[in-house]
């Protein structure tokens, strides 16, 4: 099937979809790494975006901070990373790609894509351009990039999303989309990414999916100075310790391993009885993140509502 233009564009991406329902396994298998970047990403920049795939795009460019390689930079400002057909953009190929952005200045964008999932990042410290004199994040982020958009071959608009990231209007884009995220952030008024009413709806809610801006109940703590980003608390008796983090959204994380029950007699026979088990399995295993120390004890004695206080300090 050759393609001569965006209509025989989308027409491989309606054939490529066709197969998927149909598990055609042949397609999955010939359409490696280098597959997807051959029949779907070069002509996705080529037909769609309307770069020239000799002058406007390096391919498996070597970057000289880091000697990292880029399977396409492109305009020198944007990265693309490829993956196999179908494969699964787990959080290790997007901690990569995230890496490959948040290290080399000039990069404040990125694309990290299987052919039929496409996943659009931005750089923070391009985010913070947009920010007023006077003006400063909210919720201050550990993350130095935000993955911004996620969007789907499936998805009803897929080639109209597409389309707002042409050559002649792509860094105008990511202006706006930088823009829409310091709104979330920040809780201002919102702004409009794209003037297609519809478009820009659908743009806005896909991107506050993405973004998922958390606001935990000790945030405006942290905004008075009462509490610090990374300071201990714990709750403690004579029989049980329950140690937590204050992150930089103002909810709180128990670290995986740090609950310590020190009378276990004395703990089951107590309103933290629950507490043994989760101790033993959740709370050994990873780390766990609440909306409030409240719920670090509603989960403790499994109990919703609280008849007393319970002091974390």
């Amino acid at each position: 099937m050759a393609i001569t233009g965006e209509s025989s564009f989308k027409q491989r991406i309606g054939y490529l979809k066709d197969a998927l329902s149909k598990e055609n396994n042949e397609i999955a298998s010939n359409l490696n790494e280098k597959g997807v970047e051959c029949a779907i990403l070069i002509p996705l920049l080529e037909h769609i975006w309307g770069f020239d795939a000799l002058q406007d795009v390096k391919y498996e460019f070597t970057s000289d901070k880091r000697f990292d390689r880029f399977d396409f930079l492109v305009d020198d400002k944007l990265i693309i990373e490829a993956k196999k057909l179908n494969a699964s953009l787990n959080e290790s190929l997007i901690n990569q790609i995230e890496k490959y952005i948040k290290y080399h200045d000039f990069i404040n964008y990125g694309l990290l894509s299987n052919g039929t999932d496409y996943i659009f990042f931005l750089k923070k410290s391009f985010v913070r351009e947009f920010l007023g004199p006077e003006e400063k994040f909210r919720v201050e982020y550990d993350s130095e990039i935000f993955k911004t958009l996620a969007i789907n071959i499936e998805d009803e608009k897929f080639f109209e999303i597409m389309s707002i990231f042409k050559k002649n209007t792509y860094q105008e884009t990511f202006r706006q989309m930088a823009k829409y995220v310091l709104t979330l952030i920040n809780k201002t008024r919102t702004t409009k990414i794209v003037d297609d009413k519809e478009l820009n709806l659908l743009l806005q809610e896909r991107i506050s999916q993405a973004i998922n801006v958390q606001e935990g109940a000790l945030l405006k703590d942290i905004q008075s100075g009462k509490y610090t980003v990374g300071q201990k608390l714990a709750f403690e008796t004579e029989d049980l310790i329950i140690p937590v983090i204050i992150l930089n959204d103002g909810r709180v994380k128990i670290q995986k391993n740090t609950v310590k029950v020190k009378d276990m007699d004395k703990v089951d026979n107590s309103e933290f009885k629950p507490i043994i088990d989760i101790a033993r399995n959740e709370w050994k295993a990873s780390d766990t993140i609440f909306n409030d120390t409240k719920d670090v004890i509603r989960m403790a004695i499994n109990k919703q509502k609280l008849y007393k206080t319970y002091d974390f300090v």
